[in-house]
């Protein structure tokens, strides 16, 4: 999946392995507690680039047949934020936006993806 992520339209960044003793001690991966749940973290160019990607390529198709291989979902499939063009969020910024919505919910900082559809978050910048 991820290497159809990286050739994706839209696709800017993700979290590689090669960084994961440094995002250890940031708090990553997220949701360690539960083994059977893939937490990943990526940044796309739009929206719409990160839904086509998610929901209309084959990882759509696996995404759809997930409750066979992971555990059952108590938190949102995908946790989302702006971020300006050219920064590269961290590992702890992500732990916070996703500890933010677990707290507060969606709303204009943080959101998921039905949010997104009811145009609660809107591009600050």
């Amino acid at each position: 999946m991820h290497a159809l992520a990286e050739r994706s339209p839209g696709f800017v960044w993700r979290h590689v392995d090669d960084e994961r003793a440094a995002a250890i001690d940031e708090g990553w991966p997220l949701f360690a507690e539960t083994p059977r749940l893939i937490a990943s973290f990526s940044v796309w160019e739009s929206p719409e680039a990160f839904m086509h990607y998610v929901y209309r390529t084959v990882h759509g198709a696996f995404l759809k047949r997930s409750e066979e291989w992971f555990a059952p979902r108590s938190r949102p499939q995908h946790v989302l934020w702006y971020v300006p063009a050219g920064v590269r969020p961290t590992i702890s910024e992500a732990r916070m936006k996703v500890d933010q919505y677990l707290s507060k919910g969606a709303g204009t900082e943080v959101f998921d993806v039905p949010a997104l559809k009811r145009g609660v978050a809107t591009r600050s910048s």
